[in-house]
Order: structure tokens, then C-alpha cells, then sequence
């Protein structure tokens, strides 16, 4: 419950600030005035916890008549505008709960109307795909289910796009489908049907078709049209063209190797399509060779204005753009240049393509995001020109976009300032998080690029915050609770783990690994961080270390498979493991993990439930049982009791005690009165707030770690499966000014912000001398309003008044 930080009680010409627990005489009247949330739902603020970039972002798109509408889509991390006000991406899909959600096959853009917005999302589901189709820039959608599979994050996913709309009627729209041919909608993504005539169905890569170009200027506005163009990714035919607007199609030769398949296009508006070939579909297949082809559009003549490699450098071409303000400039970017540096870059001709140059001698900055300082640029598959500024360039890479302002620099053998620029887009996939009593509020391991300290959740941490050792994948972390300076983290490269003593500034590797290790598996270190216990992938055995890793030891009466440790966070000898097998069971360890015996039978609906052990309370422990709902045990596991509070439960965590209370607060995400979301208790599961809702869910159905903070009331980090890290605590409301002014014949006055309408103003009256009950009946009519009237009985001496949400 909170209260108003700010209350004034006014008699005629008075006024005075008093505090929450404010209260004034007024003729035999006293009267005090609390401000409280409902015990329903509270309002959350959420965001990123910042990192900047990280993913793969396989697709950008310019609208051509619309200045800074600019879109982003990512492999899994879902579909950005760009905000030109702050150069910052805005997600637009955090509203859904489905992780298959996020994975962007492709994004379209209506030319003749800047609002209307595209976006074939799904991942590899034959059931859980969607067309989302917006009217106002991604601000809100609408969806339709298409009979054609989706896949954002197959092979050749950093091709496009495969749809496209008709810019003179934009009504049409094709799809290019990666097994099951083209498709035309004729109701703005509504509905959609197969073009019987197209030649090709699948390709033997599982990419299909790769590109469809409209060709503007065949046809008239209000008509569709006639000349359309398919890229298909394969070598031999591979480019299909209609003038009938769809209803047939015939092969279109190009100079182009035969060994070579189309990635992009880009045409000039002056008559030209410029399109990108390579040996493989990309990004991930290593690229070898290609070429940039420009073709003709009405006599379908083509010529190779490739880029000149230079001795050593190797790789294909991914995007290609052209400058809508100079017709004979374009960019083309180089796709799987592993060799030599700077890597992957941009390429820039101003003559058709007759000569090119490049336009990075050196590696690109790392803007706000210090951590890319160790990454270098690769899988560029997609580059724009700004179609209202030269200068202005943007191209993506595997962890995140890179954009300059002067573009043109290269025209003069100047330097253009290529910076990453991924502020908003987040597309991390965390994999271990944990919150520590002191030092930073956060530590996190993601995948591809290491582990962080977050002393600012607001920033991406410092390189001397990036951990300092394999930043490759990084996967479980834990610290010793008593001792937060030891830290444990595993990763993805021998010896899969290390540990830390000084809070994370300097790691160490395990000098051995338990026999039969091949992979990280899952850790825990002991509340005075002396034992760790292990099970690493491979092992046949949970293992125990006492120095650090130096040595390592088989645990005994453990059970078997891929299971997670934890340790109690007060006891620092006690450990314990979690089964689903065989009926479920919880296993305990009193001796810093050398043995477990047999504790409670418990079952749970998934064998990846892990159960947390609260800080600052030896042997209290909770279960999440998946459908099952939410267990805890107060004995070290020898016994639990199921909360009939909640239906489900996947995940539990433990932050700092609401005031007045002086156990932690639980979080959840699971079921609660036939709701899933993110849930908070302040009193250990007899009721339940959901803290987010239904526009801030960040593919909740696969959220890969869970953990709330000690220290700030209310606040809980998640990890989730491309959106980064995501954290949430309790909105700031503005302080209230809530005015009492005395009126004649016994009435009080009560006013508060306009910003409060909706809320339920509340009142007691009570003996004098009794002080505030439990006895609040609502004022009749106050929700509609900022100010009620009210007449108190004067034989009653104190009334007490609260404004509560609904």
C-alpha cells in the first residue's frame, strides 16, 4: 500500500503541508487523508535493462516518401521504428506473450501511405505465425493467421524482403514463402492465395523465395501493378519476372555466376534493379564469393558492377541501396567478410556502380555500448541510404545496427564516422541473472556476447563491467549471499566456469573440470561462498569443489540428469537439488554438497522447475510447479504445502520487504485467478498484485531467468528469449496535493489532481479517541470526479478519508 507523499489541509485562507500521516483539527473533526493502491493490479514501469544491441538485425526498410520512417526487424528479438527525435529504436511487439512472436520473417511498407506497416512474424511454427497489419506506424496492430509458414530465424534469414506491397495499389500485397511458393493478398494482408503460375515452390536451402520487386512506374496509381520481379535462392533460375501483375511469370537471365543465388535488390526509379548474388543463402552458411548485378528493367540487359576485392579479402555481397536524391549512387554492403579488418563493411558508388569506394579503412565506433569494443563487424546483410538525406546511412550486423551522418565524406577520401547506433533495440537472449545484497544491482550472462555488472541499469555498463573473461555465451551465475564478492559463472568454452573474488572485476577459470565434463551445465556457490556445487553437462554426478574449483568431487545420493543446485542462502552447508523425475522429489545436502538424502515428494509439471531458497531465512524454500502451482517448504525440503493462491507457476524470486513487513516480497510469473503475467505478494502468497500487463508481456511463454532485487522494493529482472533483459518496479505517481477546506454546516471539501480521476475516495468515522479501523465505505459518486462534498457527524469526533485505485 503507498501513501501520498504530499497532503494539504486547507481551512479559508490557510494551507499547509503535512505528510502522509497528516492530520488537523478542525472544529471537533479530525481528519486524516492516505492515499492506497488497490490490492489487484499496480502500475508498473518496465524497461530494458541496457546493454545496447547484441542480435542479429536481419532487415532495415526506408519508407520513400515519408522522412525518418525508418523499420528494423530482428531474427528473434521482434520488429523497431526508428525515433528520430533521440536516434533511439522503439520496440513494437512487447505486447505479445509468445516468444515465436519476435522472430520477424519480414516487414513491408505501404508506399502510398506512410502509416500503414507490415510484419510476418513467427519462428519455425506451423500454428503460431501472424501477419500483423498497423495504420499507424506500429502504434497499434491488427492480425491475421496466414496459410503459409513463417521462420525469422532460419537460413537465409537476413535476405528481402520476400514481401512487398503494391505501390500503386496498395490493397496487393505478394509474399514470397520459403517452401510453399508466392502468395498475393488483395485485402491488405487479410486474407491470401496462392499464385498457382509461379515456377517455384521451394529451393533446395529451404529459402524459397528470397525478394519480390514491384515496378512502380509500369502501371498507374489506382491500378495494380503490371511488372513484378522474384528473387529465388538458387542458383540457375533464379529471377522471375511478370507484366501481368501476377498472373504469369518467365525467367529473367542475368550475368550473374551460375553458382550464384540472389540476397537483395534496390532499384534506381531511372529504370535499373540492382540485385546481390552469392554462392550461399547467408549470413551463417560462410559466404565465399558473389557479385552486385545491375539489370536493366526494360531491355533486361545486366552488366557486373561488383566491387574489386583486394588480395586476401574473400566473403560475398549482402545489401544494396540507392540514394533516392542521386539515382547513380547506391551502397552495397560486403556479407561474411571474416577476413581482413575492418571486416564487413559498406561499399559506396557514385557512377551506377562503374567504380567504387570503401567506406571503412578502419573498425567503427562503439557509440553507447563500450562491450563492442570486443566484437567486429560481420553478417551485414541489409544497408539503407536515408532516402531524405545523402548523408545519412544505416547497415545491420549480428549484434546490432551501425549508422553515419556523412556519407558523402567518402566522395572525397574523407572518413565517414560509422557508430553503432542500437539505442532501444535490445535484441539480447539472457541466460543467467542474479540480483546481490551489495555492489552492483545487478549481474547478467547472455548469449554470443558475456557477462555484465550493472551499477546502472540505465547504461550500458563500462568495458571494466564487462566481464573479463570468455565473452562468448555465458549461461548460470550465483553469488555467495553472505559473502556477495564470490561469484561463480559458467560459459560456453572449456573449462565452462570460473569464479570471481573480488565482486566480479577479475575471474579466474576453474583449474580442473569434474570427469566427463563437455559443457557448462548448472552451478551454485554456498551462502559463505566455501563449497561450490556443479553439475556440469557430460558428468555423470553432481560434483563439489572446496577450493575454488582447484579440485572437484563426486556428490553422493544425488539424483541424476541435468538438474540445478541451489543453496540455502543463510546456511552456508546446505544445498539443494530438485527432481520432476519419477514423481518429483527435492534432495537436501547438510554437509556443503558431499551428500544429499531423499527429502519431501513433490511433483511438478516440468522437468527445467528450479526451486529458490530466500535470503535471510535458513530452509525456507519455494517450489514452482509449473500447472501444479506454487510450493514452500520452512523445513530444508522435508515437507511442502501448496498455496491455493495460485494456479501456476514457473518461475519464483524474492526482493526487499514491502514497508511494514519483514518478509521478502515473492514474485512469480505463473496463474493467478485465472490470469498469467508477473505476479508480487507482500505477504507470503495469502494474495497476489499482477505487476505487468497486457502491453508489456516481452514473450513472457519463454523466459529464461528470474530473479528480484534485495534492495529496491519491487523491483524484478527477467531474461527473455531476444528482448534483453527487462526489468520492473513500481510507477513514480506525482505527489498529490489533496486539499480538505472546511465549509459551512458541517461539510468538508476534498480535491485531488485531476490525473487521480477514477480513483475511489474512501471514508470512516469512528469514536473519539479510537483511531483509524478497518470500517472505509466508499463515497458514493467520487470516481467520476477530482472533488466531493461531504457532511460529517459532529457527534462522531474523528473521520478519516483514503483514495484508493480501482
Amino acid at each position: 500500500m503507498k501513501y501520498a507523499d504530499r497532503l494539504v489541509i486547507k481551512k479559508p485562507e490557510q494551507r499547509m503541508s503535512k505528510s502522509a500521516a497528516a492530520v488537523s483539527r478542525i472544529g471537533l473533526v479530525l481528519a486524516c487523508v492516505l492515499l492506497a493502491t488497490s490490492a489487484r493490479a499496480e502500475t508498473y514501469t518496465w524497461k530494458n535493462v541496457v546493454l545496447g544491441g547484441g542480435g542479429f538485425v536481419s532487415g532495415l526498410i526506408t519508407h520513400p516518401d515519408a522522412p525518418g520512417v525508418v523499420y528494423a526487424r530482428t531474427d528473434i528479438g521482434g520488429a523497431y521504428r526508428w525515433n528520430p527525435a533521440d536516434n533511439s529504436w522503439i520496440p513494437l511487439l512487447d505486447f505479445a506473450a509468445d516468444a515465436n512472436t519476435y522472430g520477424i520473417e519480414s516487414v513491408a511498407l505501404d508506399p502510398s501511405d506512410s502509416n500503414r506497416l507490415y510484419i510476418a512474424a513467427s519462428r519455425a511454427s506451423s500454428t503460431l505465425k501472424w501477419i500483423f497489419v498497423s495504420t499507424n506506424q506500429g502504434t497499434t496492430f491488427s492480425s491475421f493467421t496466414p496459410p503459409f509458414a513463417l521462420d525469422g530465424n532460419a537460413r537465409g534469414r537476413g535476405g528481402g524482403e520476400r514481401m512487398a506491397v503494391d505501390p500503386n495499389l496498395g490493397s496487393i500485397l505478394f509474399y514470397g514463402t520459403r517452401g510453399q511458393g508466392l502468395y498475393k493478398s488483395v485485402d491488405y494482408g487479410a486474407t491470401w492465395s496462392p499464385v498457382a503460375t509461379f515456377p517455384v515452390s521451394t529451393t533446395a536451402n529451404t529459402v524459397g523465395i528470397v525478394f519480390v520487386q514491384f515496378v512502380q512506374s509500369s502501371g498507374t496509381p489506382g491500378a495494380a501493378t503490371p511488372v513484378i520481379l522474384a528473387g529465388v535462392s538458387q542458383t540457375g533460375n533464379n529471377l522471375y519476372r511478370s507484366t501481368d501483375g501476377g498472373a504469369t511469370w518467365s525467367v529473367v537471365s542475368t550475368v550473374d555466376s551460375a553458382s550464384y543465388m540472389p540476397n537483395h535488390a534496390a532499384q534506381d526509379g531511372s529504370g535499373n534493379l540492382y540485385i546481390t548474388f552469392d554462392d550461399t543463402c547467408g549470413p551463417n552458411d560462410n559466404v565465399a564469393a558473389g557479385a552486385v548485378c545491375k539489370l536493366n528493367l526494360l531491355t533486361l540487359a545486366s552488366s557486373d558492377v561488383s566491387p574489386v576485392k583486394q588480395p586476401g579479402e574473400q566473403g560475398g555481397w549482402g545489401g544494396v541501396s540507392v540514394d533516392a536524391q542521386h539515382p547513380t549512387t547506391l551502397v552495397v554492403s560486403t556479407l561474411d567478410r571474416w577476413w581482413p579488418s575492418p571486416y564487413d563493411q559498406i561499399y559506396r558508388s557514385t557512377n551506377g556502380g562503374a567504380s567504387w569506394k570503401t567506406t571503412a579503412l578502419s573498425l567503427p565506433g562503439t557509440g553507447d555500448a563500450p562491450w563492442t569494443v570486443a566484437r567486429t563487424p560481420h553478417w551485414c546483410e541489409s544497408v539503407q541510404i536515408d532516402p531524405f538525406n545523402s548523408d545519412r546511412a544505416w547497415y545491420v550486423t549480428g549484434y546490432g545496427i551501425f549508422s553515419c551522418t556523412n556519407l558523402t565524406a567518402a566522395d572525397s577520401n574523407g572518413t565517414v564516422h560509422w557508430t553503432f547506433t542500437s539505442d532501444g533495440l535490445e535484441e539480447m537472449v539472457p541466460l543467467g541473472l542474479a540480483s546481490p545484497p551489495t555492489g552492483p544491482y545487478l549481474l547478467s550472462q547472455v548469449g554470443d556476447q558475456g557477462g555484465f555488472r550493472h551499477f546502472n541499469l540505465d547504461v550500458s555498463p563500462p568495458v571494466a563491467d564487462y566481464f573479463s573473461t570468455h565473452r562468448g555465451t555465458s549461461y548460470g551465475i550465483d553469488f555467495a549471499e553472505n559473502n556477495p564478492d564470490i561469484i561463480v559463472r559458467l560459459f560456453s568454452d572449456a573449462p565452462y566456469g570460473g569464479y570471481s573474488l573480488d565482486g566480479g572485476t577479475t575471474w579466474n577459470d576453474f583449474a580442473s573440470t569434474p570427469p566427463g565434463t563437455t559443457g557448462p551445465g548448472n552451478i551454485a556457490v554456498s551462502a559463505d561462498g566455501s563449497r561450490i556445487v556443479w553439475k556440469p553437462a557430460g558428468a555423470s554426478a553432481f560434483y563439489y569443489s572446496a577450493n575454488n574449483g582447484a579440485t572437484w568431487t563426486a556428490s553422493t545420493g544425488g539424483p541424476s540428469g541435468t538438474r540445478s543446485p541451489v543453496s540455502d542462502r543463510v546456511n552456508g552447508n546446505k544445498f539443494y537439488i530438485y527432481t520432476s523425475s519419477s514423481g518429483g522429489r527435492m534432495y537436501v545436502s547438510a554437509d556443503g554438497g558431499a551428500s544429499f538424502s531423499a527429502g519431501a515428494v513433490i511433483s511438478a509439471s516440468s522437468s527445467s522447475l528450479v526451486p529458490h531458497a530466500v535470503f535471510s531465512h535458513e530452509g525456507d524454500l519455494w517450489l514452482p510447479r509449473g500447472t501444479g502451482g506454487l510450493a514452500r517448504s520452512t523445513d530444508s525440503g522435508s515437507s511442502f504445502s501448496t498455496l491455493a493462491t495460485v494456479q501456476q507457476a514457473t518461475y519464483v524470486a524474492f526482493g526487499r520487504a514491502a514497508t511494514g513487513q519483514s518478509y521478502p516480497a515473492v514474485f512469480i510469473i505463473g496463474q493467478v485467478g485465472g490470469v498469467t503475467g508477473i505476479f508480487r505478494s507482500d505477504d507470503q502468497g495469502a494474495s497476489w498484485t499482477r505487476i505487468n500487463d497486457d502491453q508489456h508481456q516481452f514473450g513472457l511463454s519463454w523466459v529464461h531467468c528470474f530473479c528480484a532485487d534485495p534492495r529496491v522494493y519491487g523491483r524484478v529482472y527477467f531474461g527473455t528469449e531476444g528482448r534483453g533483459i527487462i526489468y520492473g518496479e513500481p510507477a513514480s505517481l506525482p505527489s498529490p496535493e489533496i486539499t480538505l477546506t472546511t465549509l459551512p454546516g458541517n461539510q468538508l471539501q476534498l480535491e485531488w489532481p485531476q490525473g487521480y480521476i477514477g480513483w475511489q475516495l474512501q471514508m470512516q468515522t469512528n469514536a473519539p479517541g479510537e483511531g483509524l479501523g478497518t470500517n472505509w465505505t466508499d463515497v458514493l459518486n467520487s470516481t467520476s470526479t477530482n472533488r466531493v462534498t461531504v457532511t460529517v457527524d459532529t457527534a462522531n469526533a474523528s473521520v478519516f478519508f483514503r483514495l484508493a485505485s480501482q
